[in-house]
């Protein structure tokens, strides 16, 4: 059996996890928990629930359960700033090729639970049974492809609170996929993370946190994706589903010996590589293996809840555990409902939708009679024809995907995009989207301290500095009447939070931006040196 054991093993790729990134799951529990007590409570009560739920199922059993009995609705979400490149702004192909890669690695069919599997560990491994489908209703009853875009500059924090435009987590497994994980701030390089069950669902349950937050270097194999492995996004729906790294409650492999709570996962210490060394934990010693340098247990290291970063399987048990949570209603069962089923349109033929009108220009702030252009980015069908209307504008052309525009008159200008396929027509139409600015700049004559202030006091004044709210949210410049340097008046910028709750759960402040344009000016008449002063406050 050594032997056996030994030769499978050497087919294992020595394999270290890139840079030790990891998943935030614990990270983000412990803060909720930290903000919301009684939800560690309700994780506790969660956990004996699980344990003598599994401690009754007879899991040779479980491999009888056909495909097609669980399918659970999806929607990813891809946040994306102004950039609207490929490299943020990810192509709908990288989604695709990951849900190819979910359905394997849940229903093994996965290379690696073909080919590569610790052979003591094949009898093991599980075929869950689950199927992941993207929606194609969105929540107000539109077709959709399963993919919903959304500018923000939460897409460069990526924690709890860019979990922005969350579709009903009873009807839809919500994923997000962004530019960066910034969630775990003590802890650096974090993939991805997710919350359990128990502390997301339900009337008690913190609901608007609830699904997967990533890195889009992890996402699909194109495009962005610069990983390597295939289960980060496997990884944490497990953990919305249930189930706890293998080695226990923490988030630091190799220091401890640990537990996850499922009979068939051994105690381990946890990989964060996967070479023939890690098949052996030496701080969980148990049965001794007479092979003198590897002593220990032999460990389940191609876990999908490991970081060996070689995961091939769940285990028998941890499909019952997952399975448990889908059965069960108040935890996940609504996601296989046949009304979920109606709501999100999963059991429907794949079709074409129609398009969602968007559009970017990387200049926005542009001088009367200087070109710019603008760019057609429609999604969830896309555009195959498209009109544009620009208010006191000339148009290369009002049908081509990127016209060039140059503005006949000086103030803010209206752009529509009407975006039509063969499923129908959206419009957007942004009412103030660009300023055109008069190219002649103010005379400024003179030298000395006092000869051109701005101080707001006047709306003719700060009607001459645009200001651009991009992502359209309530932290923006604005001009304040009753403080100031002078007579009282001033431009200010709200960062302060001063929405509702649940509203202001979501979409802080964090990584946000806005821009204030000034008039131009003309220096060409002052003698050196000059200066351009500012009075701020930060209260």
């Amino acid at each position: 059996m050594l032997k056996s054991t030994l030769l499978a093993c050497l087919m294992l790729i020595t394999y270290v996890a890139n840079a030790q990134e990891k998943c935030g799951m614990l990270q983000a529990q412990n803060a909720l928990f930290a903000k919301y007590p009684a939800l560690e409570k309700q994780e506790e009560e969660y956990k004996a629930s699980l344990s003598s739920a599994l401690s009754k199922m007879n899991f040779s059993k479980l491999e009888k359960n056909t495909r097609g009995q669980y399918i659970i609705p999806m929607v990813f979400h891809i946040l994306h700033t102004h950039t609207y490149t490929a490299q943020e702004n990810v192509l709908d192909q990288q989604v695709y090729d990951e849900m190819v890669y979910i359905n394997e690695n849940f229903n093994r069919l996965n290379t690696a639970a073909l080919n590569t599997l610790v052979w003591s560990w094949k009898d093991s491994a599980a075929n869950c049974g689950f199927e992941f489908r993207l929606a194609r209703k969105d929540p107000n009853g539109n077709c959709t492809n399963g993919i919903n875009r959304i500018f923000s500059a939460k897409t460069n924090e990526g924690n709890n609170t860019s979990k922005l435009e969350q579709w009903p987590n009873q009807f839809y497994f919500n994923v997000w996929v962004c530019n960066a994980i910034r969630g775990d701030r003590n802890v650096g390089g974090t993939l991805a993370f997710a919350l359990k069950p128990a502390s997301v669902v339900g009337s008690n349950g913190a609901f608007f946190y609830d699904g997967v937050i990533m890195k889009n270097s992890w996402l699909g194999r194109t495009g962005t994706y610069q990983g390597n492995d295939h289960y980060t996004v496997t990884h944490e729906i497990a953990h919305s589903l249930g189930l706890d790294h293998v080695w226990g409650g923490t988030n630091q492999p190799g220091v401890n010996c640990g537990d996850d709570g499922v009979n068939d996962t051994p105690k381990t210490e946890g990989h964060f590589s996967c070479g023939i060394p890690d098949l052996w934990d030496t701080i969980c010693k148990g049965t001794q293996d007479p092979t003198p340098q590897y002593i220990g247990i032999l460990h389940n290291t191609q876990n999908f809840m490991e970081y060996s970063g070689c995961g091939a399987m769940f285990t028998k048990g941890q499909k019952a555990a997952m399975k448990f949570n889908l059965d069960d209603y108040y935890y996940r069962g609504s996601l296989i409902d046949s009304f979920t089923h109606a709501v999100t349109g999963v059991l429907n033929p794949v079709a074409t939708c129609a398009p969602i009108a968007e559009f970017y220009s990387a200049k926005r702030f542009i001088c009367q009679g200087t070109p710019t252009t603008i760019t057609d980015y429609s999604y969830n069908g896309g555009s195959t024809t498209r009109n544009w209307t620009i208010s006191n504008a000339t148009l290369s052309s009002n049908t081509v995907v990127t016209p060039t525009v140059t503005f006949n008159t000086v103030g803010w200008q209206a752009a529509k995009l009407d975006a039509t396929n063969i499923a129908g027509t959206n419009a957007l139409n942004e009412a103030s989207y660009f300023y055109a600015a008069d190219p002649v700049a103010q005379s400024v004559a003179g030298v000395g301290a006092g000869k051109l202030i701005a101080s707001f006091e006047v709306a003719q004044e700060y009607a001459k500095w645009p200001t651009f709210n991009y992502f359209n949210n309530n932290f923006k410049w604005q001009h304040e009447p009753s403080n100031g340097h002078f007579g009282g008046q001033s431009m200010r910028y709200q960062v302060i939070d001063k929405r509702n709750y649940p509203q202001s759960t979501t979409g802080t402040s964090d990584r946000d931006y806005d821009d204030m344009f000034t008039e131009a000016y003309d220096l060409t008449t002052l003698a050196s040196p000059m200066n351009l002063n500012f009075w701020i406050a930060g209260a």
